[in-house]
């Protein structure tokens, strides 16, 4: 994640030329919040705790649901695995 200053006027994004892969990006703006950003995979909040308790609401099904036939578990395991060792 990026955040930049509010004085430029644009953005230039190259990928390393001899890269084996496409450059993937997603860009998002907006007015800035001036809130405590707290991030941990698609989960945004303001606390550590609000974080906590949006992956126990997903994990109990209150919130999200995925598709299991387009879920590839591979490609988000290594991330649930590095902040799982967070939370204990």
């Amino acid at each position: 994640m990026v955040i930049f200053d509010k004085d430029g006027k644009g953005v230039y994004i190259q990928s390393v030329k001899d890269s084996k892969v496409p450059l993937e990006l997603l860009l998002i703006g907006g007015i800035p919040l001036r809130e405590p950003l707290v991030r941990y995979g698609p989960f945004v909040m303001n606390t550590q705790q609000e974080i906590h308790q949006a992956i126990e609401d997903y994990r109990s099904g209150k919130i999200g649901q995925y598709n299991p036939l387009n879920f590839d578990e591979n490609k988000y395991y290594h991330l649930y695995k590095k902040f799982e060792s967070h939370l204990h």
